[in-house]
């Protein structure tokens, strides 16, 4: 009788062995899932931040070149600008020797 009920104790013991692996299976299986989950995040995000960073830069280049547009030298001597001049047509101080 005692040997009976240590094989059937035995027997629990196996299964219950065998049920934690599986469980530890699932739990690692898991857990690659959520590192794969959570990587796939950090590029989203990352992605996201430099498009955001590329809008930026881009809206800040618009309003540079609606603001203020910096005409070449061609677009200056059209408009009969010289170097060392200021806009009004004043000469800048150390500016002339170009």
């Amino acid at each position: 009788e005692q040997k009976e009920r240590l094989q059937e104790q035995g027997e629990r013991l196996r299964k219950q062995e065998e049920r934690l692996q599986k469980q530890e299976e699932r739990l690692r299986m898991e857990e690659e899932r959520l590192q794969k989950q959570e990587k796939r995040l950090w590029e989203k995000e990352e992605r996201l931040w430099l498009e955001q960073q590329v809008k930026e830069l881009q809206e800040l280049s618009d309003v540079r070149q609606t603001v203020a547009p910096t005409p070449s030298k061609e677009g200056w001597e059209a408009e009969g600008w010289e170097a060392g001049t200021s806009l009004w047509g004043w000469e800048v101080p150390g500016q002339k020797q170009l």
